[in-house]
């Protein structure tokens, strides 16, 4: 029952943010510019130490891991005050790979209707998963994100 992995947008966060909490490989998406040419463009964090100590940039997200020079996104002005979105790889995995997962103590995340998702580990009790009985583990929507 393994799917394809589907790309989910976080809430808006602005550039500052990003260099604040980004970490490296974090892809975002401009989702609000004042320049809709940039509207829909994403960029990959780069966090990387040289002489000085360390930095972060921002390539663009198709860029090779052994690229990092040619491709730095240039801040204009409008980018510096738009609106990005993370976005991340999540893929729905079935009810076995959910106790394989939690039995390596790896992480899991669970879709609660109308509270969005939530991590959980082996030690988790179901109750605060909203899970009571069978049919609410039978129906639960269970995810992992990125390429685990």
């Amino acid at each position: 029952m393994a799917f394809d992995f589907l790309e989910v947008q976080s809430k808006p966060v602005e550039l500052w943010e990003i260099y604040k909490d980004g970490k490296d490989g974090d892809i975002f998406e401009i989702t609000e510019c004042t320049n809709d040419f940039y509207v829909g463009k994403k960029v990959r964090v780069l966090e990387d130490e040289n002489f000085q100590g360390k930095y972060k940039a921002l390539l663009k997200a198709d860029t090779p891991e052994d690229m990092h020079t040619d491709t730095l996104v240039t801040i204009y002005g409008c980018l510096g005050t738009a609106k990005y979105s993370k976005v991340e790889q999540v893929r729905q995995i079935d009810l076995e790979t959910v106790f394989n997962r939690l039995k390596n103590y790896k992480p899991v995340w669970i879709n609660k209707v109308g509270e969005g998702e939530q991590q959980f580990s082996k030690y988790a009790d179901l109750k605060d998963l909203g899970i009571y009985d069978f049919d609410d583990l039978m129906e639960a929507e269970f995810f992992v994100k990125g390429n685990s």
